[in-house]
């Protein structure tokens, strides 16, 4: 145990803190945020002020577990559903795999990034393609991470928050990402051969799309 906590920490440390501030249109000056998410801020047309999105953000600060960074989607749900300036728009919560015979790194983070990417679009969130590749980089990159380094915890946790203007209002899409992997066991053409092992990855999407009328 912890050694997972130690690895989740490390992700956190690594992705949020130095967080660099993402816009579609120009840089959103004096723009700092620390938390247990790695904030995209995005601006297209009217001006906001980025302490509004901060205020917004924290908002489902709560909604991540402190010890083991699990984003838990049920505690988001009842945070938007206890805040009058929230509203619910949408849902993600399924797991993508990456089967055990793909082998390569690069093969198996463009695989489970891609998956990850498609069950976040079924929430028609406001992300444009340029922020959708910013999110897949982002995504293959921490489960690169993980991939490549032989530890012997099974999970590593990856918090992110998407923000940007919606008319009058503010979107806000907090994700968690829960990396995994299991063995797999593959029978031999000979009985008297050891079964080879090998692995095959997953990961745990949970989001929730939310409109903040502040």
């Amino acid at each position: 145990m912890k050694k997972i906590l130690t690895l989740a920490i490390t992700f956190v440390i690594i992705f949020t803190v130095s967080a660099p501030n993402y816009n579609s249109v120009q840089a959103i000056n004096n723009f700092s945020y620390s938390g247990p998410y790695k904030a995209n801020m995005f601006q297209r047309d009217v001006l906001t002020n980025p302490q509004t999105i901060i205020d917004g953000i924290k908002k489902f600060h709560s909604a991540v577990d402190p010890n083991s960074l699990d984003f838990n989607l049920s505690k988001a749900k009842t945070i938007i559903n206890n805040d009058p300036d929230l509203l619910k728009l949408a849902e993600a919560n399924n797991t993508v795999y990456s089967h055990y015979w793909i082998k390569h790194i690069n093969n198996i983070s463009d695989t489970l990034a891609y998956e990850a990417i498609k069950e976040i679009k079924k929430m028609n969130a406001n992300i444009s393609s340029a922020e959708y590749h910013t999110l897949n980089r982002q995504i293959y990159e921490f489960v690169r991470i993980y991939v490549d380094n032989p530890y012997d915890s099974k999970n590593a946790y990856f918090n992110l928050f998407f923000s940007f203007h919606n008319g009058s209002a503010i979107e806000l899409v907090p994700i968690g990402l829960k990396v995994s992997r299991e063995i797999h066991y593959e029978l031999p053409v000979f009985d008297w051969l050891p079964p080879k092992k090998s692995y095959y990855y997953k990961v745990k999407v949970k989001a929730v799309r939310s409109l903040y009328t502040p």
